[in-house]
C-alpha cells in the first residue's frame, strides 16, 4: 500500500494570532554590546527588517470551503 501527502487550499482562515517572537542573528563584539545595540531604535529596526517572525500560538475559528481544483498530491 502506498502513502500520499495531500494539500488542499481553503478559501480563507479566520482566527487570532496570540503571540510570537522574532529570531535574528547579530554580529557584535560582546553580549553586552549586542544588548546595548538592540535596546536602541536602530537595533529594534534591525530586528524587524532582518528577523524572522515566528508565531508561537494561534487559534483558528473557521475556514472557508476547500478548493479541490488546487489540490496537490504526492507520494511519500
Amino acid at each position: 500500500m502506498k502513502k500520499f501527502k495531500v494539500e488542499v487550499p481553503v478559501e480563507y482562515v479566520m482566527g487570532h494570532l496570540r503571540y510570537g517572537h522574532y529570531e535574528v542573528e547579530l554580529e557584535a563584539e560582546s553580549i553586552d554590546a549586542a544588548k546595548k545595540y538592540l535596546q536602541t531604535e536602530d537595533g529594534q529596526d534591525y530586528i524587524i527588517e532582518n528577523g524572522d517572525l515566528e508565531i508561537d500560538d494561534y487559534s483558528v475559528e473557521d475556514t472557508g470551503s476547500l478548493d479541490m481544483t488546487m489540490m496537490h498530491i504526492e507520494e511519500v
